[in-house]
């Protein structure tokens, strides 16, 4: 196992917001990933890395960006949820964005996220932004700018854009981490727990993170665990009968869009 671990004390620090990047053999995109960050940076933000092993280059492009990384690590993990829960106990600051290697942040995102944190008066909140999917070719292919409207949807489809995501440090206090037993949907059913919660959501209408499609929860050799994993967590909320119609429409829009 290897660990290793930045120079920065970060009980010295408290920022407004801390950004962690969880990675593993993320070779390709990982710098532009990390160039989008520390592009923003400030006294106010802190950038954390949780890397799970990788055996690529990933190591290298860390190193190099180090003096600019308040905290990372590098060691075998259980998969994509145990590395951001890792990142999520290192953060200090009083909200937490988590950005994937192949993720970046279009410029003046941060500011933006900043100055709506300054302006509140509940902390106690989440923060919601806009997304933009890349294709191959880093084109822009299409847009999603999450709202109010956008929850009435919540158990059809992932209502807000976890990319774009700010949670409060606080609510992962009291709503708790990622669950470590899903694969690919661990993020949906957090979500879905803050919108059972009531938790106060901002909404910026503006593009903050662009991503790359093709991730593993659109991969079709995930579709079964996709599937399977959400219909677990929607028989909580709404039962057998609605969960399974669920899968059969999800099922459906793949073979129509594989099938082609």
């Amino acid at each position: 196992m290897m660990s290793e671990k930045g120079s920065a004390n970060l009980a010295e620090r408290r920022p407004l917001l801390s950004i962690v990047t969880v990675v593993r053999n993320g070779e390709p995109f990982l710098e532009e990933t990390i160039s989008s960050v520390i592009a923003q940076k400030t006294e106010d933000v802190e950038y954390i890395i949780i890397d799970g092993a990788s055996s690529d280059g990933t190591l290298a492009i860390i190193r190099k960006y180090q003096e600019d990384i308040d905290y990372w690590i590098s060691e075998p993990d259980r998969g994509i949820y145990e590395a951001m829960n890792k990142g999520i106990k290192a953060a200090k600051g009083a909200f937490i964005g988590l950005l994937n290697s192949g993720d970046r942040y279009v410029p003046g995102a941060l500011t933006r996220v900043l100055d709506e944190i300054r302006n509140m008066t509940n902390c106690d909140a989440v923060i919601a932004g806009g997304v933009a999917m890349l294709d191959k070719s880093d084109k822009i292919v299409a847009t999603d700018m999450v709202g109010v409207n956008s929850l009435s949807n919540k158990f059809r489809f992932m209502p807000l854009n976890h990319p774009a995501l700010f949670v409060a440090n606080s609510i992962y206090a009291e709503t708790g981490l990622y669950r470590e037993d899903l694969k690919i949907c661990s993020d949906y059913d957090f979500v879905l727990k803050l919108l059972d919660r009531k938790v106060e959501i901002r909404f910026i209408p503006e593009v903050l993170t662009e991503m790359r499609a093709g991730g593993i929860s659109d991969s079709p050799a995930t579709l079964l665990t996709r599937l399977h994993e959400g219909f677990r967590i929607r028989r909580q909320y709404k039962g057998l009968g609605y969960s399974l119609m669920i899968v059969a429409r999800e099922l459906m829009s793949f073979l129509y869009r594989f099938g082609r």
